[in-house]
């Protein structure tokens, strides 16, 4: 993550997507990808939603490139796609949000959308977007002006069978082959928010029955996560739970030290997973 000296911060989260681009540098057509975005935004904002708008507005001028674009790689098309469109948290002292972008069909310009988080709440970018239903000229949306009409010349959103709110997560993302490399990390993160949920730890690729965000259920804080709050996240490895991979469990391995180097760019919960036969 970065700051700037307004305290306009932007954290990020590489995520799948349907579209994906190549840079002008590889006889692509787009300029931009995520890192650039971010710098110039922190050069120009001094609020949260400065810093999107300038973002995508930035993105759809001059187009928006994927972190990974090369489709002759050794993982082929597959990869591309998990890696096409990217999520940043961007906040300020007052607001906090969740931004989406993706290439446009054209590889030229780019789709994008904005959520934001409602006070006292916290919401989860795992690798997977997360921003559901848009609602039209809603304060708690930002959007580009082709959001729907790309949806439609593809054929992925209709508003007669769908209804006047665009679900980005069903139209733009494509789902992941192993769905609870995200999803599990965003119930793990809800759920220490709030333990009164009941959210399900298994769920559909697309998380349907996860909310875009939650209350935090710290009312001895005034429902706010503590900077202790956010350390116990951020040290957390499932402990307490079937999926915990500390000394003693199963995906804990030999010695029970959860802190491992590269796996092949799996992580511990997929370990977890391996370890039950859900693994090719």
């Amino acid at each position: 993550g970065i700051m700037n000296e307004h305290n306009v911060a932007i954290g990020e989260s590489t995520c799948a997507a349907k579209l994906w681009a190549a840079p002008v540098s590889a006889g692509g057509k787009a300029l931009l990808e995520v890192s650039e975005m971010s710098q110039i935004a922190l050069e120009r904002a001094k609020t949260a939603r400065e810093a999107i708008q300038v973002m995508g507005d930035l993105a759809v001028k001059y187009g928006f490139y994927s972190a990974e674009w090369n489709v002759d790689n050794p993982y082929g098309e597959g990869l591309v796609k998990g890696e096409g469109g990217e999520a940043l948290t961007v906040i300020d002292p007052e607001e906090a949000w969740v931004f989406h972008v993706i290439p446009d069909d054209t590889g030229a310009s780019a789709i994008w959308v904005a959520q934001r988080v409602p006070d006292s709440h916290v919401a989860v970018v795992a690798n997977s977007f997360v921003i559901r239903n848009v609602i039209p000229d809603h304060p708690d949306f930002m959007y580009s002006a082709n959001l729907w009409t790309v949806a439609e010349k593809l054929g992925w959103y209709d508003s007669g069978r769908d209804g006047p709110y665009l679900n980005f997560v069903h139209t733009y993302a494509p789902k992941r082959y192993r769905s609870s490399y995200a999803n599990r990390r965003v119930w793990r993160v809800f759920t220490l928010a709030n333990q009164a949920l009941g959210l399900p730890v298994d769920t559909n690729a697309y998380a349907d029955d996860y909310p875009f965000s939650v209350q935090v259920a710290r009312p001895e804080h005034k429902n706010q996560f503590t900077v202790q709050d956010i350390i116990d996240i951020q040290r957390d490895h499932y402990e307490g739970t079937p999926y915990s991979t500390g000394y003693g469990s199963l995906a804990g391995g030999p010695y029970g030290d959860p802190n491992r180097f590269d796996i092949s760019s799996t992580d511990d919960m997929t370990i977890w997973e391996a370890l039950q036969g859900d693994f090719p």
